[in-house]
């Protein structure tokens, strides 16, 4: 009888399991956080050259991306700031998500959302990426030389800025004449490393995606469409598909 009732109470566990996790990634866990680290290098494309540098690391199932640009030169202004960094932010935040599509997770695979956040440190001791000389009145500017007015004029003011970020992330420009890839060069106007009136591309978040990848080796993560309405696993839902993962292994030993 003990057997009997040992075999039913692990049935009666396994469904439990089953029934909270309600998907089939019931044996695949998010991956856990990650400390943050600082990423930085070179790029070329002569005749043009740039240091890239950025903050990155992974907490509570979110890829998040930080930037730190110390201004010098003019005063923005509290308003121009603030488009600035919207510009910055949205552009580059809820575009894409990083999907695990470990094991059983292909059809339905959690899903990472990417943050940026720019911060631009004012104090003189406060450390940053990139410092960018500020100039008063219209101009097309670069990624270490921002106008106060866009040379595309105010409604770009935000675009502009963020296509110099992308930079500051590694990108290369996607125009003919700018900074491409000499590699493998990309010329494309849909793009925001191709023209200000357009958007972040998934190839755009490799050098993100590159960082999980060799931080998670024994995960398969690949760039998707940003996903709103996933949610982050309730605490009691992990503890029954850990209990899920011994079970299934203790299994597998028999």
């Amino acid at each position: 009888m003990s057997l009997i009732k040992k075999t039913f109470q692990t049935c009666v566990l396994l469904v439990i399991i089953l029934a909270s996790a309600n998907t089939s990634n019931a044996w695949v866990l998010p991956i856990s956080d990650i400390s943050e680290q600082t990423i930085q290098g070179w790029r070329s494309s002569p005749p043009y050259a740039w240091m890239y540098a950025f903050d990155i690391g992974f907490s509570d199932y979110e890829l998040n991306i930080e930037i730190n640009i110390r201004l010098t030169g003019a005063n923005p202004g509290t308003a121009l700031l603030s488009t600035w960094e919207n510009g910055i932010e949205n552009m580059w935040s809820s575009r894409f998500d990083i999907l695990d599509t470990t094991q059983d997770l292909i059809s339905n695979p959690h899903h990472y959302h990417v943050n940026f956040d720019v911060v631009f440190p004012t104090e003189p001791a406060a450390s940053a990426h990139h410092s960018v000389t500020v100039i008063t009145g219209q101009g097309s500017g670069n990624m270490n030389t921002w106008y106060t007015t866009s040379a595309w004029g105010n409604a770009y003011n935000g675009a502009y800025v963020a296509h110099e970020v992308g930079h500051m992330f590694s990108l290369f420009d996607e125009y003919p004449g700018g900074a491409v890839n000499p590699s493998n060069p990309i010329y494309d106007n849909g793009s925001i490393m191709g023209s200000l009136a357009a958007q972040a591309k998934e190839r755009h978040y490799e050098p993100f995606l590159n960082w999980l990848q060799q931080n998670v080796s024994d995960r398969d993560l690949i760039i998707g469409p940003y996903d709103p309405t996933w949610e982050i696993p309730e605490p009691a839902t992990l503890i029954l598909l850990s209990l899920g993962i011994l079970i299934k292994r203790r299994i597998k030993k028999r």
